[in-house]
């Protein structure tokens, strides 16, 4: 909402909405990626936003060298840490026949620049232990947006695609994250009375930080009659001067009761009182 603050009244204005895209956020990291893949937004009906994919390492899956032997509940997985950051991959044994017949992974974890260390749970007496091997996937991690475009729409948002990878067919997924910002005014209704620039203030339950500066434009609100004239059977056309930008203003004249010499060229208005039609001569303007 837009509210003018002055001495003036009668503005009323609405704003004019243009989102941009402020982040994606990765619905599938995808993966076989050995260079970042291109990110293209389209629809929404905007323009303008550039995005560039990160690679993030992670661990896709466990090759299962040895499935060992003797185990009577499924056991721990531990992945090694990641060179960079905490957050370390995660999965759970499948028993097949007291053996380890695969690790389902929950999660991929982050941050890897090689294939971490996979270690299983000792089997219990008489067995033997598992062996795996981490095996890798490149996947998007994230995506910085710059520039953030503009015109997007809150209701109708652009989607983000990526470029597929050059191996597999697990293509990185995402969903754009919007951001609402203040572009124009539209002005429906002037106002009038303003001496000074009125202060524009937005308000609004979501959203901050727009502001926005009003620009007083000198508009014929009214014309003063100088010299009514007389004789006139119908009303003459009415011209005034073009400005020198802008538009010309037009006015339309009416004439004053006519076949009453008393009131020609003055001002006059009708009310009716108990049932009676009066007449009443403005004498004063």
């Amino acid at each position: 909402t837009v509210t003018f603050i002055g001495d003036g009244s009668g503005t009323v204005a609405t704003s004019r909405l243009r989102p941009r895209i402020m982040g994606v956020t990765m619905t599938n990291h995808g993966s076989g990626y050995t260079a970042a893949p291109t990110v293209t937004f389209s629809g929404g009906g905007g323009s303008g936003a550039v995005g560039i994919a990160h690679l993030e390492t992670g661990v896709e899956d466990v090759s299962i060298s040895n499935g060992g032997s003797g185990y009577t509940a499924a056991p721990t997985v531990t992945f090694g840490n990641p060179a960079s950051g905490t957050n370390v991959a995660t999965g759970t044994a499948v028993l097949v026949s007291g053996a380890v017949d695969d690790v389902r992974m929950t999660n991929a974890g982050s941050g890897y620049t090689s294939a971490p260390t996979v270690t299983f749970a000792v089997a219990p007496s008489g067995g033997t232990t598992a062996v795996g091997t981490a095996v890798m996937q490149n996947g998007v991690g994230s995506v910085t947006v710059f520039p953030a475009g503009t015109g997007y729409s809150h209701t109708n948002p652009p989607t983000v695609s990526f470029s597929a990878p050059p191996t597999g067919t697990d293509r990185a997924t995402g969903t754009v994250v919007m951001d609402g910002s203040v572009e124009d005014v539209t002005v429906t209704n002037p106002g009038s009375g303003y001496t000074t620039v009125p202060t524009v203030r937005f308000s609004t339950n979501q959203g901050v930080g727009a502001s926005g500066t009003a620009a007083l434009e000198e508009i014929v609100r009214e014309v003063k009659i100088v010299n009514r004239g007389r004789g006139y059977t119908s009303p003459p056309t009415v011209t005034l001067a073009a400005p020198s930008s802008g538009t010309t203003a037009t006015a339309v004249a009416l004439l004053t009761e006519s076949g009453n010499d008393q009131f020609q060229n003055l001002y006059f208005a009708r009310l009716t009182l108990n049932g009676k039609q009066l007449q009443v001569r403005i004498v004063d303007e």
